[in-house]
């Protein structure tokens, strides 16, 4: 169940400047273990659609859906998904560590990622722009 909750964390995560965020296709992949594997999708207006592949979990189609918003270096959205366990998520990241070269690099940018369920305690992620 943690990773599960912990990929859907990264539905989130963007390439930000400042206030501007870079739209597209994401792929991110957790640091530890490298088994929770998340593409999402961010959109210019404001929203974001996040699916998730653990070894024991994949999210339903059509995936998770929601809103984002940047203030600084946190991005953080709210979304709902399609399953039971996990109906809505609301997540917060660190992006002081992404920018546009750190998202193409062959690993990705590392990420800090706090989901709202298991409390105030990061978990780190490799984050690329899949587009």
């Amino acid at each position: 169940m943690k990773s599960i909750v912990l990929s859907l964390l990264l539905a989130t995560v963007v390439q930000v400047n400042a206030a501007q965020v870079e739209m597209g296709k994401y792929k991110a992949i957790d640091v530890d273990t490298r088994t929770v594997d998340a593409a999402f999708i961010l959109r210019a207006d404001g929203t974001v659609n996040f699916n998730v592949t653990t070894p024991d979990f994949t999210m339903p189609a059509p995936g998770c859906d929601g809103k984002y918003t940047v203030v600084g270096n946190e991005f953080s959205a709210d979304m709902t998904c399609p399953t039971d366990l996990l109906p809505e998520v609301s997540v917060r990241i660190d992006i002081t560590n992404v920018n546009s070269d750190s998202i193409r690099t062959e690993e990705g940018a590392e990420v800090a990622v706090i989901f709202d369920a298991l409390g105030d305690e990061p978990t780190m992620f490799l984050l690329k722009k899949n587009d």
